[in-house]
Parts: C-alpha cells; sequence; structure tokens
C-alpha cells in the first residue's frame, strides 16, 4: 500500500505543477490583447477592450480618450462578442482545468456587421471547421481535438459560401 500512497502522492504533486505552470500562460490579457489586435487589423477605430480597474478579471470597452465606449453600433457590438466567444471556444474555464469536448453553434454571427468584419468572422469560423474536421482525420493526429461537432446557422448567404467553400479541393 505505500507504493500506491507514493504514486497517488506524486501524481497529486505533479497535478499541482502543470497547475502552477498552466496559471503563467491562461490568463485574459492573451485573450485581451488578441482581441484588440484583431480590432486593429479589422480597421475597428476608437475603442479598444481593456481589463476593469475594479475588477482585473472583466473586460470593458474604452474609447481612445479613456471614457467608457457607450454607443458602439449593432455590428460592432457584434463584432466583439463573436471575438469573445472564439477566445472562449479555444480557451481552458481556468488554469487547473483541461480541453473538454464541445459541440460548438453559432447563430448567425455576422449579423449587422459589414462586409470586412464579415470576412474576418468567416476566416475564423472556417479554422474552428478546420479544428472539428481534424478530430476525424487520423493523419492530423497532434492537432486540437476538442471540437466534435460545429453547426453555423446564418440567413447571410454571402457568409454561408465564405464559410462552406473548401478552398483546398478547388
Amino acid at each position: 500500500k505505500s507504493g500506491m500512497k507514493k504514486v497517488i502522492d506524486n501524481g497529486n504533486m505533479l497535478k499541482g505543477e502543470i497547475t502552477t505552470l498552466s496559471s503563467q500562460i491562461v490568463n485574459i490579457n492573451s485573450t485581451m490583447n488578441s482581441i484588440n489586435k484583431k480590432l486593429d487589423d479589422s480597421g475597428f477605430q476608437g475603442f479598444h477592450v481593456q481589463k476593469k480597474a475594479d475588477d482585473p478579471n472583466k473586460y470593458e470597452i474604452i474609447r481612445d480618450d479613456g471614457t467608457p465606449a457607450h454607443g458602439l453600433s449593432e455590428g460592432e457590438r457584434n463584432f466583439i462578442a463573436f471575438l469573445y466567444f472564439y477566445h472562449k471556444v479555444l480557451g481552458k474555464e481556468s488554469a487547473g482545468s483541461t480541453f473538454r469536448d464541445r459541440i460548438v453553434v453559432t447563430d448567425d454571427p455576422v449579423s449587422s456587421m459589414d462586409s470586412s468584419s464579415l470576412f474576418i468572422v468567416s476566416s475564423i469560423v472556417r479554422e474552428l471547421i478546420a479544428i472539428c474536421f481534424n478530430n476525424g482525420s487520423p493523419a492530423k493526429a497532434d492537432a486540437p481535438r476538442f471540437i466534435k461537432q460545429i453547426f453555423v446557422l446564418t440567413y447571410n448567404a454571402f457568409f454561408h459560401k465564405e464559410v462552406s467553400y473548401d478552398r483546398l479541393k478547388h
């Protein structure tokens, strides 16, 4: 029994080490920086995402002058919400957790967006579809394997064409 106790204790010690190391890479800064980069790359100007001063585990949308961003268009709000959703899909719930299998459902993610935002969202959705597709491909055993199904609901025919067109086979 002492051998079993050693193995369990060693496992618990390693689990603690993994949690400590994961906390160094799982943080809101990387998500915030990535969202801000996508906003900049997309041409959105005049606002960005930053940590809330009174709660550093939450975000807020701030104008360039430092005031809260009120009066964003529906397309701007949807784009920021989609970027946050994307990071939640790819991320872990906490530093100590592991990736759990996911079923991803998007319901008209490009509602009220302009064409440049639509193009960026469609490329992100194609990335999520590729992760899901890799789950069934034995040749890609080293790819992320946590999106088991993805459902994309939309009324936008152009968006549908963008996410469903397979550029590699044509």
